[in-house]
């Protein structure tokens, strides 16, 4: 497990780059020098808790999210729940196509070989469904 500054260091970037906010954009909401920010990010020096509990504030974020420390029921990271998040809002087809990508992703980890045109087995699949299954597995 990273240290606690590593850690708060990883997802100051990770907010500071999903929020599209430059070091001395940030540096400026937080009456800081931008050189600070940088220092932050590459774990050089620790934020000092007033100016953590501002960033959280920024960011719409928990100190535990800043540290990345979850409950039990919460085992994924900032970057991973985010995923989650925009997956919820992508529609049908697209939800097919990355649960595909991620199966044979999984799959291809594992070592565990895919039967040819298995995803054709399927009766009544469309031309289109299979056109669209082949583009993904050209990729791979």
């Amino acid at each position: 497990m990273d240290s606690i500054k590593e850690e708060v260091a990883k997802n100051l970037l990770y907010q500071r780059k999903k929020n599209n906010l430059t070091q001395k954009e940030l540096a400026d909401k937080l009456g800081v020098k931008h050189n600070s920010i940088s220092s932050w990010e590459n774990g050089t020096n620790s934020i000092d808790i007033e100016t953590l509990f501002k960033l959280c504030e920024i960011f719409d974020i928990s100190v535990n999210d800043m540290y990345g420390i979850y409950t039990a029921d919460q085992y994924l990271n900032l970057p991973e729940q985010d995923l989650i998040h925009k997956y919820r809002f992508i529609d049908e087809k697209g939800k097919h196509t990355v649960d595909t990508v991620l199966e044979m992703e999984y799959n291809k980890c594992n070592n565990i070989q895919l039967l040819p045109n298995s995803a054709h087995a399927i009766e009544g699949t469309s031309e289109e469904d299979i056109r669209h299954d082949e583009d993904i597995m050209d990729d791979f």
